[in-house]
């Protein structure tokens, strides 16, 4: 033993325990928006045209943001949820969950390996994914949410798309499509490769060509009518809101909080209409961030990989419903600047993921009272997500200078 794998050892044992806490926290429960899952799933098996019945109305949930809220298509993902009893249901989700973070990290750190961004040895890497394991967003979706399962769609459609024959990289845009159906973000990996000629191609006809034929399989099961109920009653209602709550870390949520009364934000999940200068220059933002970290990628020559790694972590700041769960889009570059700065010894950028590491942590429903209300400092620490989201982008920028070689280029 050196004393070079102290320091990862100690890690390991961190995540270990933190891990073991948090599984005993979640025995015996049953997370809330698990029964959203659950509920719909058992509503299409009664009868596909009441998809969006449930309780609060087709329009109610679009204004409230309550209920559930995907596309007809999701169903596919969704479908072990509502088979057996509730129980097992959340059991297939809870460990469906934390396979599914393992599984696509696990591709990710490859994948950088393989395209030539620098990486800690193997025990370092273990000690990295495990790290990630206990943050805030996998511990949300362990209790209930399904971005896990989407972030390992987008991973593994990335993996084909990476790939150099033509065939693989229109399977890699067709499982990206699969996947924006059940949630829109995958949608914004095809902007990282606007400008990536050899990839673009065989990636948008896939995208296109799974798309559809997803479509058309799902309009075998649901009537026209929940299609319309969807695109034309609920979609543009709901992307004009965004909850108010402080689980909500979305940049939307964050500006809203600016001037929203203290108790509304702490015990009300209260959807309100987020000001149209707001919506615009938070998507102008993240189209601006992707389009700086692509200028960068190509004025140094590091791999595209971390213009990939950055759209994903901008799809958690654009989000109008960011919860912290949403965050789990964020832990490939959270796992990548560490692995950079680990590799190249650049123990400032470390620090700036660990501190990233520590906000995402705790989870972001969890109310902290050594902030006064009136004071900066509360809005900082319930903006904590977005805050280390944008902190590991610019150690993602830096870094990504010093990432050149052979396998950087597009093959």
């Amino acid at each position: 033993m050196t004393l070079r794998q102290w320091p990862v050892l100690v890690a390991i044992a961190i995540g270990l325990l933190l891990f073991a806490a948090e599984t005993v926290s979640l025995s015996g429960s049953v997370g809330s928006d698990f029964w959203v899952f659950h509920l719909a799933v058992k509503r299409v098996l009664a009868d596909p045209a009441t998809l969006y019945h449930d309780y609060h109305g087709i329009v109610g949930s679009a204004e409230r943001l309550l209920g559930f809220l995907y596309p007809p298509p999701s169903i596919a993902m969704l479908l072990p949820l509502g088979l057996g009893t509730p129980e097992q249901g959340y059991a297939v989700l809870r460990w469906g969950a934390l396979f599914a973070v393992i599984g696509a990290l696990w591709i990710w750190m490859r994948m950088l390996a393989r395209e030539g961004v620098a990486t800690p040895p193997m025990l370092t890497r273990i000690a990295l994914v495990l790290l990630a394991l206990v943050t805030g967003p996998v511990f949300t979706c362990r209790h209930g949410q399904v971005d896990t399962l989407v972030l390992f769609i987008i991973v593994g459609g990335m993996t084909l798309a990476w790939q150099t024959n033509g065939r693989l990289r229109a399977l890699g845009g067709a499982v990206l499509a699969f996947g924006a159906w059940v949630k829109i973000y995958p949608v914004l990996i095809l902007v990282g490769l606007l400008f990536d000629g050899k990839r673009r191609v065989a990636v948008f006809a896939g995208f296109a060509a799974g798309g559809v034929l997803v479509a058309l399989l799902a309009a075998m099961v649901f009537p026209l009518q929940v299609w319309i109920d969807f695109f034309r009653d609920m979609l543009p209602v709901m992307a004009q809101r965004t909850i108010i709550n402080v689980d909500n870390q979305s940049l939307s949520a964050d500006i809203v909080r600016l001037w929203v009364p203290h108790a509304q934000v702490m015990s009300s999940f209260d959807a309100v209409v987020v000001p149209a200068p707001v919506r615009l220059g938070v998507a102008l933002l993240g189209l601006a961030i992707i389009a700086a970290m692509q200028w960068r990628v190509v004025r140094t020559g590091a791999p595209s990989l971390i213009v990939a790694a950055s759209v994903m972590a901008v799809i958690s700041l654009i989000a109008p419903l960011g919860w912290g769960h949403s965050y789990a889009y964020v832990l490939p570059l959270m796992v990548m600047v560490a692995a950079q700065a680990i590799a190249g010894r650049r123990w400032l950028w470390l620090g700036i993921a660990a501190l990233a590491w520590i906000a995402i942590t705790v989870p972001a429903h969890r109310q902290l009272g050594f902030a006064d209300w009136s004071s900066p400092l509360w809005h900082l620490v319930y903006s904590r997500y977005a805050l280390a989201t944008l902190g590991l982008l610019v150690a993602a920028w830096a870094l990504a200078g010093r990432e050149r070689g052979p396998l950087s280029k597009v093959r």
